[in-house]
C-alpha cells in the first residue's frame, strides 16, 4: 500500500513502463484472442532479444567509428563522454537503441566494459599472430618519431609472404620507450618477439631508416640483430631512400630551391592570417583544391603541396594582385613580390617541372 497517493502514481507510471507490465498486456491480449499465450510470450521474447542484440552491436560500431577517427571514448564524465552523446544522437533515429539507453541497468556503455574493446583487439592480433606463424619467416620493418605529446613511439610491423605468395605489411602497434639508442631499441625489439612468440631465427631481413641508432654497422640496432641472427639482412628503408635522393637533387639545383623556397614562403603569407586564407577562399571556386600545407621532412609528399599551387594558380594571381592593391601593410608588399614571380614563364615551368618529377617520386615511395 501506499501513504501518499501522489507515490502511488509515480510507481503506477514506472510500472506501465516495464518489461514485466508490457508482458502481462501481451498475455492478457492473446488469451481475450483465443492465441496460445505460451507462443506469444516466447515470440515478445525472440523479439526483445533480437532488439537487444542489435542495440548491442550499434553501441560496438560506435566505439569502432570513433577509434577510426581517432576520437577518445570517454570525457571527464561518462554522461559527456563521445561515446554517449554519439549513441543518443543515433538514438533519435533508432527507437529499439532508444529504449536499451533508457534502461537502469545492464545497458554495457560503462567505461569497464568500453574498456573491454581489448579483448577483440586481442581476438585480431591472435588472428595475425597465425597469420605470421604460418608464414614460416618474417622480416621486421621499425620506425621511431615522437607523436603530439613528444613521447617517443615505436612502430613495428612485420613483412611476410602469405600462403597465395604475395608480400603482405602486418601493423602490429605502436611501443612507447624513453630511449632510442640501439641497445633500448633491441631489448625492446626482443620483448615484442617474446610477447608474440616470433623466434628471432625465423627473422630474414630487418628495414629502417639511415640513422646511426638503427642502421649503424658496428653499434646499430641491425648490427645488434644480425650478431643473434646472421641471415637477418639489412635493408634501408626504401621510402626514406627516395626521400633522401629527392632532397639532395632539390637543394643542389638552385633554380629548383628558390621555387620551393619561394612556394613556402607564399602559402605560409596566406595560411598565417585566418583574415587572407578567407580572402583568398572567395576566390576559389568550390570544386578547387585547398592550399596544402608545407611539410619540413617528407619531400615527397610535396608532390600534393604543388598540385595544390597548380590548381589554383590563377585564383592564386588574382588574390595576390588584390591582396597587393588594398593591403598597405608589409603583407601588402610581400604579396606584389610574389605576384610578379608567379607572372614569369620560368616559375610556372619550374612548377610543372616538379610536379612531374615530384610526383613520380611519390608514386616510387
Amino acid at each position: 500500500g501506499f501513504l501518499n497517493w501522489k507515490k502511488a502514481m509515480e510507481r503506477f507510471g514506472s510500472h506501465e513502463k516495464s518489461n514485466l507490465h508490457r508482458a502481462a498486456i501481451s498475455s492478457l491480449g492473446a488469451v481475450k484472442a483465443g492465441v496460445n499465450v505460451t507462443a506469444v510470450c516466447s515470440e515478445a521474447k525472440q523479439k526483445q532479444m533480437k532488439e537487444a542484440r542489435s542495440a548491442l552491436i550499434k553501441i560496438l560500431s560506435s566505439i569502432q567509428y570513433l577509434s577510426c577517427q581517432g576520437l577518445s571514448v570517454r570525457g571527464h564524465t561518462d554522461e559527456e563522454s563521445n561515446l554517449n552523446q554519439l549513441l543518443a544522437l543515433r538514438a533519435e533515429d533508432i527507437l529499439y537503441l532508444k529504449f536499451w539507453l533508457n534502461r537502469t541497468k545492464y545497458r554495457w556503455i560503462s567505461h569497464d566494459i568500453v574498456n573491454e574493446i581489448e579483448i577483440m583487439a586481442h581476438d585480431v592480433l591472435r588472428t595475425l599472430m597465425k597469420e605470421i606463424h604460418e608464414a614460416g619467416f618474417f622480416s621486421i620493418i621499425m620506425d621511431e618519431t615522437a607523436d603530439i605529446s613528444v613521447r617517443e613511439q615505436v612502430s613495428v610491423c612485420f613483412h611476410i609472404v602469405n600462403k597465395d605468395l604475395d608480400t603482405e605489411d602486418i601493423f602490429f602497434g605502436f611501443y612507447s620507450t624513453s630511449d632510442t639508442t640501439s641497445q633500448a631499441l633491441y631489448t625492446l625489439l626482443k620483448d615484442v618477439l617474446f610477447r608474440f612468440d616470433f623466434p628471432l631465427e625465423k627473422c630474414r631481413g630487418q628495414c629502417y631508416d639511415g640513422a646511426a641508432s638503427v642502421a649503424g654497422c658496428w653499434q646499430g640496432l641491425q648490427a645488434l640483430v644480425q650478431e643473434d641472427e646472421p641471415q637477418a639482412v639489412y635493408v634501408h628503408c626504401l621510402a626514406h631512400t627516395v626521400n633522401l635522393v629527392v632532397q639532395h637533387v632539390a637543394q643542389n639545383i638552385a633554380a629548383c630551391w628558390n621555387f620551393l623556397t619561394l612556394i613556402h614562403e607564399l602559402i605560409s603569407l596566406v595560411k598565417n592570417s585566418l583574415k587572407r586564407l578567407a580572402w583568398f577562399e572567395e576566390f576559389q571556386r568550390a570544386d578547387k583544391e585547398t592550399l596544402r600545407s608545407f611539410c619540413p621532412t617528407r619531400w615527397t609528399l610535396r608532390a600534393a603541396l604543388l598540385q595544390s599551387v597548380a590548381f589554383n594558380y590563377s585564383e592564386l594571381l588574382e588574390f595576390l594582385e588584390e591582396l597587393s592593391i588594398h593591403d598597405k601593410s608589409d603583407a601588402g608588399g610581400k604579396a606584389n613580390g610574389f605576384l610578379l614571380h608567379l607572372q614569369k614563364f620560368d616559375t610556372y615551368f619550374t612548377l610543372m617541372l616538379l610536379l612531374l618529377v615530384f610526383s613520380h617520386a611519390e608514386t616510387v615511395n
